[in-house]
């Protein structure tokens, strides 16, 4: 059951076979696959319960109180890298626009060899990645729920002749209210709160919202627990302690969250624990048409392109509240408003490269995750070929003028061939705007102890029973949206901890 810990004001003990920290993604699906194999499980979520019927479309209020760090997280290096991840049961899932791709099998042998990840198999993560897709009705965007802007992307890519085609994404019956990012307002999206998370709690899991893991409870080199505090809901301050003894713990707390919590506990990894964090740096270019686009109508993202995939790198339309995109638009004043008043003709086309950048992740002063990042020239110079096709994708789809937010280059562009800049000069990382929502690899996975943190079954090389189930498992940064390949790892691991301990 899901508990109330509201008026939690004791300190309380727990045992279980499993404590899963985090109910995102990642330990969603583990805690309800070890559930229904009839494993006691305890999850813990600093985060509180959200469902789309106590949702708000105002973003401010939103962001403030399911987000991280109230949605102002940001990596810092040599230019500034906005990082959005939620905090509510359900995590990210909760937020993102509900995009699941399965990893190229190309990406998983290149960590078989490189990583030495034998107990891998293409096949195998095939078998996850089905039973992931039919558990979440997985399924390309549904024309009824595109809405202008998807078909004004579709519109530009064929007349380019470009790879065209709709998202696939984990929805029922959407319609295309474009808030993905405050939460579905229909709960028609297929979020860890509605899917797993009741299916674990049906099952016989205990799940504990605004239950913050402090660290890893130790006995020499075996996990046993995990010591948490029992967060007030609205003032966030701890209020009691939980302490839960468990046979395994599973830390599946998000890339920025995941090595704070190791290294509390005494691991470190060789020194790997909080390295290695890559990042998928998006940027986008606005399009104004004649057309009204009303782009608050249709799916969040629901078209894209994958004509550029073979470079890492994929074209897909965006959409985000007015309030969060309108700071975007030119001008100051006056002009400023004009520009806000044709709000309604814009559309919008986002790309990312897989990435070569690397940062790191450890505990602030504040105790919350401080981040470092550093964008390599090679990254920006894709990042501006990837713009330059949003540029021109919005130009063949008939718009009158381009915003593609590049320091250096034409604020507006008006005419097609003025995309051209961005490949004849070269732009620093700090020319754009980018936003890293997908990220990775701060507990990477690996053969070597020595060079990685977790084995080939996400299990920590210097504690035993001890997993780690997010996206701070992978090696390297991966083309697509990440969910669907951290359910699929998390799956198979799942069915791994299952077979130990049941």
């Amino acid at each position: 059951m899901i508990h109330d810990t509201e008026n939690l004001r004791s300190d309380q003990i727990r045992t279980a076979d499993v404590c899963v920290i985090g109910s995102g993604p990642g330990g969603a699906v583990v805690a309800k696959e070890l559930a229904e194999k009839g494993l006691s499980v305890i999850v813990l979520e600093s985060g509180p319960r959200l469902h789309h019927s106590n949702s708000t479309r105002e973003p401010g209020s939103f962001l403030s109180r399911f987000l991280q760090q109230g949605g102002l997280r940001a990596m810092l290096g040599n230019t500034f890298v906005a990082s959005m991840q939620a905090e509510a049961i359900g995590g990210t899932s909760e937020v993102n626009s509900a995009i699941l791709k399965p990893m190229p099998d190309a990406i998983l042998k290149e960590w078989i060899e490189n990583y030495g990840l034998t107990d891998l198999s293409v096949q195998e993560m095939h078998g996850h990645y089905q039973a992931i897709e039919a558990e979440l009705n997985v399924r390309p965007s549904e024309a009824e729920a595109l809405g202008p802007k998807n078909l004004v992307m579709k519109r530009g890519l064929e007349k380019l002749g470009w790879d065209s085609h709709p998202l696939s994404r984990a929805v029922v019956n959407c319609e295309g209210a474009s808030d993905c990012l405050t939460a579905c307002p229909s709960g028609a999206k297929r979020t860890m709160s509605v899917t797993y998370i009741p299916k674990a709690s049906r099952a016989g899991a205990d799940i504990y919202p605004s239950c913050r893991a402090r660290y890893v409870l130790r006995e020499g080199k075996r996990a046993v627990g995990v010591r948490a505090d029992i967060l007030h809901p609205k003032t966030r301050k701890p209020q009691a302690e939980m302490t839960v003894y468990a046979k395994a713990v599973v830390v599946s707390a998000g890339v920025m969250w995941s090595p704070i919590l190791l290294r509390r506990s005494g691991i470190k990894g060789n020194g790997w624990v909080g390295r290695n964090l890559c990042a998928h740096i998006g940027t986008a270019a606005f399009g104004m048409f004649d057309e009204e686009i009303n782009g608050w109508w249709g799916a969040t993202q629901g078209w894209g392109s994958n004509e550029f995939f073979h470079r890492g790198m994929v074209l897909e339309a965006l959409w985000s509240p007015p309030a969060v995109l309108a700071t975007r638009l030119p001008g100051v004043g006056h002009e400023y408003l004009r520009e806000l008043k044709g709000f309604k003709h814009y559309a919008m086309v986002a790309t990312k490269p897989r990435g070569v950048s690397r940062g790191r992740v450890v505990e602030g002063l504040n105790g919350q995750p401080f981040c470092t990042f550093r964008v390599k020239q090679e990254d920006a110079d894709e990042t501006a070929m990837g713009l330059k096709a949003c540029v021109d994708t919005l130009f063949a789809a008939g718009a009158k003028r381009v915003l593609p937010g590049v320091y250096g280059a034409p604020w507006v562009m008006e005419k097609p061939e003025d995309s051209n800049v961005l490949l004849k000069k070269r732009f620093p990382a700090s020319s754009f705007e980018f936003v890293a929502n997908h990220v990775f690899g701060t507990c990477r996975m690996g053969s070597n102890p020595r060079e990685s943190v977790v084995g080939s079954w996400s299990e920590v090389h210097s504690c035993k029973d001890l997993f780690v189930c997010d996206s701070s498992i992978f090696p390297t940064g991966i083309v697509n949206n990440p969910q669907e390949t951290i359910m699929a790892f998390s799956r198979r691991t799942a069915h791994h901890i299952a077979e130990r301990y049941a």
